[in-house]
């Protein structure tokens, strides 16, 4: 979940870059671009028709809990 990005593309959010390890940082567009999931078959997408129902920290705190981002 990105909240933020700069003009150079360095964002900040609740990411998980596939290790486990959900937190709240900063992490450049052109890391998560060249992410590839299920072999290389997906990329990470941004969804224009999501609603957030808490608070970034409420969501960081769940996704430590459960050692991963559910939204």
């Amino acid at each position: 979940m990105i909240t933020e990005m700069d003009d150079e593309g360095l964002m900040f959010g609740l990411c998980d870059m596939g290790h486990g390890f959900p937190e709240l940082g900063y992490v450049h567009h052109d890391e998560l671009a060249n992410v590839k999931l299920l072999g290389g078959a997906l990329g990470i997408e941004r969804d224009i028709n999501w609603k957030a129902k808490s608070t970034i920290g409420e969501y960081a705190k769940q996704a430590s809990l459960n050692g991963r981002i559910v939204a």
